[in-house]
């Protein structure tokens, strides 16, 4: 120990790449009570995202596109929820995580619903993945298909082709920005569309 035996001393034997005889961490003998005069508690108690106050129309497994990769052919499916109403609504797309190697449409139906819920056509997609042999150039490919199809049937699903949004899990997550991209750098980016 050092001369402070608040102080853990790791000499003779080097810790984790520190150098011998560095001082690392303060070892706590006991631990105050929390204080949370300065802190927001939220109660959980209190409201919580609420469904069931709009009537959504939905359509499960639509085929948005027929894929092959590497000799396979593979149906490309997604889950539409449409509020019931009279107007033309704005589409937002959902690209469920899964480290590229899973693409379960079936996720995040609680957020989902409730994205609808507020006036949003929501479709929850399925795409290629390393499981089907795609890279990921194919499965933002396979997104901007699902787009395409959609604001060729938005009278359909009584969309607003003008206001398309994507919302996503990591690492989809990234691609809502790949989307919007100036034509001149998508050859970069993405596969042809």
């Amino acid at each position: 120990m050092t001369g402070n035996s608040r102080w853990k001393d790791v000499s003779p034997v080097a810790h984790r790449g520190m150098p011998v005889g560095r001082t690392v961490i303060p070892i706590a003998k006991t631990v105050n009570p929390t204080d949370n005069s300065t802190s927001i508690v939220i109660d959980l108690t209190g409201p919580q995202i609420q469904r069931g106050h709009t009537e959504l129309s939905t359509y499960s497994n639509v085929v948005y596109s027929t894929r092959a990769t590497k000799g396979d052919t593979t149906q490309l499916t997604m889950d539409v929820q449409v509020p019931k109403t009279s107007n033309k609504k704005p589409l937002v797309i959902f690209i469920t995580g899964g480290g590229f190697v899973l693409a379960e449409k079936s996720a995040n139906l609680n957020q989902r619903i409730y994205v609808a819920e507020k006036g949003y056509v929501v479709a929850s997609i399925s795409y290629r993945t390393v499981l089907n042999g795609a890279t990921w150039r194919e499965s933002l490919a396979d997104v901007k298909s699902s787009i395409r199809y959609l604001r060729a049937h938005a009278d359909q699903y009584d969309i607003n082709a003008e206001k398309v949004a994507v919302w996503g899990r990591p690492p989809a997550a990234t691609w809502p920005r790949w989307q919007g991209r100036p034509t001149a750098r998508r050859s970069s980016m993405s596969a042809t569309t």
